[in-house]
């Protein structure tokens, strides 16, 4: 089964893009983490292919030391993964031959 890596926010959460992490302490960082709102359509979406046996790797530039709070959001909202990748790379553009833009163009890749 193919193998499916999905980042979270702006995907499975929505973003913020008003937040300034310079501005703000890691605990600040850990109840804004918490408090994100979920794309339910999304979290379907992904919940749908997991159990289509797909494997689902989440990936996120959040730091490792915000694992705890990401897994307990995953739970809370009861996003279905198979592995939670820290530390995604830092970039403004992507270029990737895999690379999808969108979750809807997804089912069009997967046929």
């Amino acid at each position: 089964m193919k193998t499916i890596a999905v980042d979270i926010d702006g995907i499975l959460c929505k973003e913020d893009n008003e937040y300034n992490f310079i501005e703000h302490t890691f605990k600040e960082h850990k109840i804004w983490y918490n408090n994100k709102k979920p794309i339910y359509d999304n979290i379907d979406y992904v919940n749908s292919l997991y159990n289509q046996g797909y494997i689902i790797k989440l990936f996120t530039a959040r730091d490792e030391f915000f694992r705890p709070e990401t897994e307990k959001w995953m739970s809370e909202y009861g996003v279905l993964y198979n592995v939670l990748v820290m530390n995604k790379i830092f970039y403004d553009v992507f270029i990737d031959d895999k690379a999808v833009n969108h979750i809807n163009d997804l089912e069009e890749v997967l046929k």
